[in-house]
């Protein structure tokens, strides 16, 4: 071995100086300072772990066109007779821009139950973001997941309630205007009959709008809580987990000031269960609890 020369030290040196900015673009990590995980109590790592990890049981959504049947396409091949409508509910506007209106029913002749107890939801054509035939296959798999989770009563075509007055003085016009189109009658639209689940929006509980802020925060512990287990059991029972999460989809019941139970609402975002990496019941809770994001400003479920 020769020596080196103090030229190409000085080279190598150079080199390195010049290179170490691109490397490290950043200042270094103190060695006394802790990583974010680090910093993270023990007890509360795994919902860290959670929120960046895809657990192995966790499939696809059921509208995925891989997922999707050519038996789950057929969901709107034909119209529902019999059915009657009554009024349609009110929402606010965010909330009514993800379907064109749920109604409730007056009479559907092919149910053997009693008609108070369903909803009609009539479903998409266009949302904000998405091309029309992602709609199209999240309504199919809206209905797929619905009939696992035993909430789907029928799915089919129906005359458009949203017609209205403006759009049948239209068809009469083309009617005499147009002979041959007078039998045309109200645009054929997708539409699923639910089961009428129980329970009131959050916001719209006299005792909530009356609780303390003391109140409120054990009244939101209650209700994520709720709302994972319920996650759970339908997860583990039906093989579908719910992939929308928001209060919206929440319905809750309270006794007093207790919230005593909650129902989950809208599949339109679910997900399978693989059966061939089953979870525990408290793997898909803590899962829940770490990746729902209501109350999560306020601590819950961290």
């Amino acid at each position: 071995m020769g020596f080196i020369s103090a030229s190409f030290l000085c080279h190598i040196l150079a080199f390195i100086s010049s290179t170490g900015v691109y490397a490290v673009p950043y200042s270094a990590q103190d060695a006394n300072q802790l990583t974010r995980i680090e910093r993270v109590p023990l007890r509360e790592r795994v919902h860290v772990s959670a929120r960046l990890t895809r657990p192995a049981w966790l499939g696809p959504r059921y509208d995925h066109s891989q997922i999707l049947t050519a038996e789950d396409k057929k969901a709107f091949s034909s119209q529902l007779e019999g059915l009657k409508l009554g009024s349609r509910l009110k929402f606010d506007a965010e909330s009514a821009k993800q379907n064109r209106g749920i109604w409730t029913v007056k009479e559907y002749q092919q149910y053997g139950g009693v008609a108070d107890g369903l909803l009609v939801k009539i479903m998409p054509d266009s949302l904000p973001d998405m091309h029309p035939d992602d709609v199209t296959n999240q309504n199919f798999g809206e209905v797929k997941a619905l009939r696992l989770v035993d909430d789907l009563v029928a799915a089919g075509l129906i005359e458009d309630p949203n017609h209205g007055v403006t759009g049948k003085i239209k068809d009469k016009v083309k009617s005499v205007v147009k002979p041959s189109l007078q039998k045309i009658g109200p645009p054929l639209v997708p539409a699923v009959i639910l089961k009428k689940k129980k329970g009131v929006d959050l916001y719209d509980l006299k005792p909530y709008q009356e609780a303390s802020v003391k109140e409120r925060l054990r009244m939101h512990k209650a209700i994520k809580e709720l709302t994972c287990q319920e996650v759970a059991r339908i997860a583990l029972e039906k093989l579908v987990y719910h992939g929308d999460r928001h209060l919206g989809n929440v319905l809750i019941t309270m006794a007093g000031n207790k919230v005593v139970s909650i129902e989950l609402i809208d599949w339109g975002k679910s997900y399978m269960v693989r059966k061939n990496a089953m979870p525990a019941h408290n793997d898909v809770y803590d899962y829940c609890m770490a990746t729902t994001k209501f109350f999560e400003e306020e601590g819950v479920g961290r």
